[in-house]
């Protein structure tokens, strides 16, 4: 967005507003990014070699931002939280009793 004015943001978990010093790189993964300053250079790369993709739980693909400029981020995406309702849901189903056969 461009201009003056309130904008809104929709986030899930905690919004971290940072400020990324000249020429510094920082590796954000690309859903967590809400908006950043156009100053910002921006890139998308993948996350790491074939274990890291296979075994750290992260997507294939992280944004590496470079500064100077404002970067905001959300600290759980849609992924994230979908997963953490299913597995309540599972435990919650777990939790409940079977009825005993009449």
């Amino acid at each position: 967005a461009t201009g003056s004015g309130d904008l809104f943001l929709h986030a899930l978990g905690t919004i971290n507003d940072w400020w990324i010093p000249p020429n510094q790189i920082v590796r954000v993964s690309t859903n967590n990014i809400l908006a950043f300053d156009a100053s910002v250079g921006y890139d998308v790369q993948l996350s790491g070699g074939l274990l890291t993709l296979m075994f750290s739980g992260e997507g294939f693909f992280l944004s590496q931002l470079e500064g100077p400029g404002r970067v905001i981020t959300q600290s759980l995406d849609h992924d994230a939280l979908k997963h953490l309702y299913k597995k309540r849901s599972r435990r919650k189903q777990q939790d409940i009793p079977s009825m005993p056969p009449s």
